[in-house]
């Protein structure tokens, strides 16, 4: 039987389906009698040619953190409504809502598979450049993303185009500002390329290659800036951030990626640079890297999905509880001549306990060293952070 909060979620999640299916055109209504189901991978009604598919993620964290990197909290980090229609012709509609903290939309696109192997996307969608992000927050080995995620795109309006030829992924679009874009920066007119390739991709073997390349044009005399927290959002301050640049152009990052996954074993490693270009001054380039490793107990398996390119959420099919362990370690370099942003080296454990498909139970440790910080100093200090977590 599902959990209580599965069916908490789930409650939240009928009431938004069921003024969906209101919306339903009455003609399309008639062609059949709707079937409605709700299990573990949430709720669907199926209308026959049109299926309507709702659900969520809710994610309650604790952050305990030295006053030097802000204050001790407990809130929601993610309260998330997800709802997706499957429609002829092989197109399909997303559309989620974020409710908690940096609230606003995420996911907004349509996409049309009606070539194998092509998908055709357009819309607001994370930005195919840096695999964590493209990675669901639900299935990240750590509670939050790298330190490298500080010199990424990530949800933009725009418009990509997918295939996977045999043991390569291939992904390119453009894209400009996201919906929800409240802040002064600017996030330009970028242009993106990805390309993956498998040399092993077999019964649970994995190895993944992969190189992305984005550059972004911007607005003369709009902000540009790169920051990170210490890899905790919760109540942690951005003691990482480059001056704002008023000048620059455009800037050009590459990735470099790879990743292996044996069975139980995940090792996961990624480079990112990026180089501002600036009207009147000298041009910083800005970078970071990190390697991280996991292992599975328990009759879990790992996913990885062709399409994305990369790692996707554990299998508890079994119904046995699954624990996961491990170890990141991460760099971040925003010191720069005429930019001093700070330098951050991060050593973190990971611990996950998946009571099953839908619900997780995490902690992560962080040992942050800066060398400095934006202000100069050098300072470090220890992270703790959990996380119960429910998804469907």
């Amino acid at each position: 039987m599902p959990t209580t909060p599965i069916r908490l979620a789930k409650c939240v999640a009928v009431a938004f389906t069921s003024t969906a299916y209101c919306l339903v055109p009455g003609a399309l209504k008639a062609q059949s009698v709707p079937e409605f189901d709700a299990d573990q991978r949430g709720v669907e009604i199926d209308f026959g040619d049109v299926e309507l598919r709702a659900g969520g993620r809710l994610h309650i964290d604790t952050l305990i953190t030295p006053d030097l990197f802000g204050d001790d909290e407990v809130d929601f980090r993610r309260a998330r409504i997800e709802v997706g229609l499957d429609l002829p012709s092989d197109f399909r509609v997303r559309a989620d809502y974020e409710f908690a903290r940096s609230n606003g939309w995420r996911n907004v696109w349509v996409d049309w598979r009606g070539i194998d192997g092509v998908s055709l996307r357009a819309g607001q969608m994370v930005v195919p450049f840096n695999i964590e992000d493209m990675q669901q927050s639900n299935d990240l080995l750590f509670m939050e993303r790298a330190l490298t995620s500080a010199l990424v795109p990530s949800f933009a309006v725009g418009a990509a185009a997918r295939a996977t030829p045999g043991d390569w992924t291939l992904t390119g679009g453009v894209f400009f500002d996201p919906i929800d874009d409240s802040s002064d920066r600017d996030d330009g007119t970028s242009y993106v390329g990805r390309v993956v390739y498998r040399p092993l991709d077999d019964r649970g073997r994995v190895i993944h290659l992969g190189v992305a390349l984005e550059h972004r044009d911007y607005e003369q005399g709009v902000g540009v800036r790169f920051g990170a927290r210490q890899e905790a959002t919760l109540g942690a301050e951005q003691r990482l951030r480059t001056p704002t640049f008023r000048d620059a152009s455009s800037s050009t990052a590459i990735s470099t990626e790879a990743i292996m996954i044996d069975g139980p074993l995940l090792l996961q490693a990624q480079a990112i640079g990026r180089r501002v270009d600036r009207l009147e001054n000298s041009d910083p380039t800005f970078w970071g890297a990190y390697a991280q490793a996991g292992w599975l107990f328990g009759e879990g398996r790992r996913r990885y999905s062709r399409g994305l390119g990369g790692p996707t959420a554990i299998d508890v099919d079994s119904g046995d509880p699954v624990f996961e362990v491990g170890i990141r370690a991460s760099y971040l370099d925003l010191e720069e001549d005429g930019s001093t942003g700070g330098r951050e080296f991060n050593l973190g454990g990971a611990f996950s306990y998946y009571i099953d498909d839908n619900v997780r139970l995490a902690a992560n440790v962080i040992h942050v060293w800066q060398r400095p910080d934006r202000s100069g100093d050098d300072e470090s200090g220890v992270i703790f952070q959990t996380r119960f977590q429910v998804a469907f």
